[in-house]
């Protein structure tokens, strides 16, 4: 049996064939540890996934099957604190001046009664220190709403999660700047602090106009990643389906596809320091849509958007895929954008300019 695979070779991917590779997880992981006498972890066992090479998904991110969770409803983060095996049936808030929390293989649902105003699973609202880390981590409410989110705010690393049935799965921006649109923008420009690596997004969820208003007509504006302000976030290695979820569509033009995969739009601050490589993107009504608020709040050179394995499932308003817009941006931005391919076939992928 062969299998397709992706090399970078003089800033080109190229294809040749392999024996297909078994991400090592599971029970040959654990076979692979006893053999060689050592004595590790469920998490260990996951560090050994190649980033951009094993592709994220259901098998090798999120809690680990078989896991069992302690149950919490109130949880209350502390400072400098490592938690591990938690079902955590609240939302989280790490704002609040917290620094350096941990959580790895936890569960994070939400409370059990649907919030009446957007929020999020995990929050880093507010002015805190940073530093915090969720491994090998799930994110899915257990009370499904169009005003839950994943995580939102800044300052910390997600690593080999699974986030899905949010209407987005991450937002990322500092909230002290408040709401985007008004303010001096020259003052929202900083460091975010925020890495996402071997993680795995899909099955948003999506509400009709009817039922979520301030969408407008198309309802639901479900992203994968939405990076609204500060510069400096690194997005690599990660799989992005770019669909809702079957039981949410299907959407307002007849399809499954979220509002984008990756939408970057400096609508809280100002935005640079993109590293967003090796990634699997797929669908969305754009794959990755950059925009560019008059007056510019993109500074200089966004950063890298290189070296990523599109799908064929974007689709604009309509029910056929439309390859045009799997990365769509205006003219006034400027980045370096090499090797973007599609995984079928290792065709470049060209960039749209809207304007």
């Amino acid at each position: 049996m062969t299998a397709t695979v992706w090399h970078a070779r003089a800033g080109q991917w190229v294809t040749r064939d392999r024996p297909a590779r078994v991400p090592v997880v599971g029970l040959r992981a654990w076979r692979l540890v006893r053999l060689s006498g050592l004595v590790t972890s469920p998490t260990a066992v996951r560090d050994v996934l190649v980033l951009g090479v094993d592709k994220p998904g259901p098998s090798n991110t999120g809690v680990y099957p078989g896991s069992t969770l302690t149950v919490v409803s109130n949880h209350v983060a502390v400072s400098g604190t490592t938690y591990r095996n938690l079902d955590i049936r609240n939302s989280v808030d790490l704002g609040g001046g917290r620094t350096n929390v941990t959580y790895i293989n936890c569960f994070f649902r939400g409370g059990a009664t649907a919030p009446t105003s957007s929020t999020a699973l995990v929050r880093l609202f507010g002015t805190h220190g940073g530093g915090h880390r969720f491994i090998d981590c799930t994110f899915l409410p257990q009370a499904p709403t169009y005003n839950w989110n994943g995580l939102q705010g800044y300052g910390f690393t997600m690593t080999r999660c699974d986030v899905s049935n949010c209407t987005d799965g991450v937002d990322i921006f500092k909230t002290q700047w408040g709401p985007g649109g008004t303010g001096d923008y020259s003052l929202r420009n900083g460091p975010i602090d925020v890495t996402i690596e071997q993680c795995y997004f899909h099955d948003n969820a999506w509400y009709n106009s009817s039922v979520d208003v301030a969408g407008g007509v198309i309802g639901s504006h479900s992203d994968q990643i939405q990076w609204q302000g500060g510069t400096g976030a690194t997005i690599r290695g990660n799989t992005f389906t770019g669909m809702i979820g079957q039981q949410y569509g299907p959407n307002y033009y007849g399809a499954y596809t979220c509002n984008a995969t990756l939408i970057i739009k400096p609508d809280v601050g100002l935005i640079s320091g993109a590293t967003v490589e090796k990634n699997w993107l797929d669908g969305g009504s754009f794959t990755v849509n950059i925009a560019n608020d008059a007056p510019d709040r993109i500074l200089g050179s966004l950063g890298s958007v290189s070296y990523n394995k599109f799908g064929r499932n974007t689709r604009i308003q309509g029910s056929t895929p439309d390859a045009s817009f799997t990365i769509s941006m205006p003219s006034t931005v400027t980045g370096i954008f090499d090797g973007n391919v599609y995984e079928d076939n290792g065709h470049p992928v060209l960039v749209r300019h809207n304007g």
